[in-house]
């Protein structure tokens, strides 16, 4: 009797693994990657068949490359792990990735791992976006950023930090300029702490160091409104030089730059410094040379 029983609860065990397993392998990672395809107009290609496990814990894994050819947006060789212990304690996740492309910003060689303490599944089987995904959520990536340029660009940006250097310009110009075309030209190591909580993506910190200098940041960006309130610090030899304040609607945030001395005091929006750069850095360096 007590055999029967036993043979009986096990096979009610595997048809409930196998019920959890068809859910998610079938309706709700299909569901969730198409959602985010058309929500994000992305394309993500998996690598492999996901892989869903319920023994020793519940876990995902999933393996991807993603392409926005309109916004020029690539991801290469990544890979997420979700996994949820059957405990009382948060889901985890590990984020790996080979390289990413923004425009000319590249990140390489990033790890995250992190929890989530609250997500919502609406989203898997809801079209409409303002469902969250995850409503409580934080995340440690760390690895490398630089940006892809040409080589001409390259040179140019040489050429300016050269003539800069030069000029008979305050000191904190000429600091400038080399930090500028060291973390334009070469690959820069980061770490950052991020948050997000329902609306809110919340940067609890951003440190970078290049040569004698440290980069800070801290801030937040609001999903609903979609405004940003950024303050990042250049500091050297833990001395602030640079403080910069970046606030107001994303698309075109008003930006503030100080610097310790006074002697840089720019407020500005982000529309106008693209204008700028749209007449290439020659005109820059034009511009220095006939404000020196």
């Amino acid at each position: 009797m007590i055999k029967k029983f036993l043979i009986t609860l096990l096979l009610i065990l595997i048809l409930i693994s196998l019920l959890i397993f068809f859910l998610i392998d079938k309706i709700l990672v299909n569901k969730f990657i198409s959602n985010i395809e058309n929500n994000l107009n992305i394309n993500i290609e998996l690598i492999e068949t996901h892989e869903v496990n319920i023994i020793p814990n519940l876990s995902l894994f999933i393996q991807f490359d993603v392409d926005n050819k309109i916004n020029n947006f690539f991801i290469k060789k990544a890979e997420l792990n979700i996994f949820q212990n059957y405990n009382n304690e948060p889901t985890k996740f590990i984020f790996k990735l080979g390289s990413a492309k923004i425009n000319k910003l590249i990140i390489e060689n990033l790890i995250s791992s992190g929890e989530i303490n609250k997500y919502n599944l609406r989203y898997f089987l809801n079209d409409d976006y303002s469902h969250n995904l995850i409503s409580k959520f934080k995340t440690q990536p760390e690895g490398y950023i630089y940006y892809d340029l040409s080589h001409e660009e390259e040179k140019s940006l040489q050429f300016i930090n050269l003539i800069i250097n030069q000029l008979n310009v305050p000191k904190i110009y000429k600091k400038l300029s080399t930090l500028a075309y060291s973390l334009l030209t070469e690959k820069t190591y980061f770490t950052s702490k991020i948050r997000i909580d329902d609306r809110l993506i919340l940067l609890d910190s951003f440190k970078s160091q290049k040569n004698n200098f440290q980069i800070n940041g801290e801030g937040e960006y609001d999903l609903s409104n979609k405004t940003v309130d950024l303050k990042i610090t250049i500091n050297e030899k833990e001395e602030e030089i640079i403080g910069i304040k970046i606030k107001g609607n994303a698309e075109n945030p008003n930006i503030k730059i100080i610097s310790s001395d006074n002697s840089i005091n720019f407020n500005f929006n982000l529309n106008d410094f693209n204008d700028l750069l749209e007449g290439s850095f020659d005109n820059i360096l034009k511009n220095l040379i006939s404000s020196e």
